[in-house]
């Protein structure tokens, strides 16, 4: 009996996603396990494995279209198995052999006009239909349905969420020492190279412990929903748009275990391998413009959650310090946060005990 591939839940808000590329045509043999299709969420693109071996008979999907969950996107038949004929209901002169060809590539025979005699349609008619049909979907198209599966989800936090920002500067001379110490001792051991965004991971999970309110969302039904995991999403510009990592429990993470899984998830999410449970789960997102010299921003928050921290460039900036004047390595730090979830002053009383563990940090915090 023939095997249908269905399209499976790939994300627990989503009940779509993109075929973005076949891996195999109709025809092939496959291998029960091959990869077979690549399909895309707004968060992530995942590879479907065939569930059986034998030839891929039927796609019922292009390149390009938005398949619901559950849907049987394509049809495998087993080795010694024939596929059953199908019978046409469209009243058009064709071909016996057209039919067939047309009714297994999923080919509407009235919208095809016939070459045959008296306008009879033939095979080539059908091939040249379903050409023309793979050639309408190119891979520009593909990364506008992607783009724009994210500019929803970013439309959806701009209009609901009622979000005010506050902006504040941290001396960052102690965690540019910090991290020159922490990658001494990662050359040493052959560790993974510490960034400011690991250090600020860090830093940020540990005050969400002492600041749950700001670990939190404005739920369903109206009420505030504190959450027990501090799950810190970190943003990464990758070519299919803007996408967030989610390191899990990273307030229980050291330094070496958080700056590894950076680097993993980081390229994952570059080079489109990253998987839907790694972009899933967040409480709170860090997102780094300092590399592009930028000081001050208003990141949208990251639905559901009800704040978002954004970090500029470290640079040196002349400071008054008892009455003097004196150059200091400074990092600008803007706080978008949800006013439903988060009142002002709490807000501040975060922003102001992150800053002191930045300008503070403890070294046996780190290892």
């Amino acid at each position: 009996m023939p095997v249908e591939l269905k399209m499976p839940q790939l994300s627990t808000i989503e009940e779509e996603a993109l075929i973005l590329r076949w891996l195999k045509k109709e025809g092939d043999k496959i291998e029960e396990g091959e990869p077979l299709v690549e399909v895309e969420t707004s968060k992530a693109v995942v590879t479907l494995e065939a569930p059986a071996t034998g030839i891929l008979k039927r796609v019922h999907f292009r390149e390009g279209e938005k398949v619901p969950v559950g849907a049987v996107i394509a049809i495998i038949l087993l080795p010694g198995e024939e596929m059953p004929e199908v019978v046409t209901e469209v009243k058009v002169k064709a071909s016996p052999a057209a039919k067939k060809l047309a009714a297994e590539m999923g080919i509407d025979l009235s919208q095809i006009k016939g070459t045959g005699p008296e306008g009879r349609i033939v095979v080539e008619d059908v091939k040249r239909a379903l050409e023309a049909q793979r050639a309408e979907i190119n891979g520009l198209e593909v990364e506008k349905a992607v783009r724009l599966a994210i500019a929803e989800k970013l439309s959806i936090a701009w209009q609901t969420i009622p979000r005010v920002t506050l902006f504040a500067k941290a001396d960052a001379s102690a965690i540019v020492n910090l991290r020159k110490i922490l990658n001494r001792e990662a050359e040493k051991f052959k560790r993974v190279p510490v960034t400011f965004n690991d250090i600020l991971i860090k830093i940020v999970a540990l005050q969400l412990r002492h600041h749950p309110y700001m670990n939190a969302r404005f739920s369903a039904n109206k009420l505030v929903e504190l959450i027990n995991q501090i799950n810190i999403g970190v943003a990464v510009h990758t070519p299919r748009g803007l996408l967030v990592p989610v390191i899990k429990n990273a307030d229980a993470k050291n330094i070496w275990e958080i700056a590894q899984e950076s680097r993993k998830l980081e390229e994952a999410a570059r080079n489109g391998t990253i998987s839907p449970a790694d972009l899933e789960g967040g409480t709170f997102t860090i997102t780094n413009l300092g590399m592009y010299g930028v000081e001050f921003f208003t990141p949208i928050i990251n639905f559901p959650e009800c704040a978002i921290l954004g970090i500029g460039v470290i640079q040196e900036t002349p400071v008054v310090i008892n009455g003097q004047v004196l150059p200091r390595l400074t990092l600008p730090l803007s706080l978008v946060f949800d006013h439903r979830v988060v009142d002002g002053a709490p807000a501040a009383e975060f922003l102001r005990d992150l800053i002191e563990a930045i300008e503070v940090p403890l070294l046996n915090t780190w290892i």
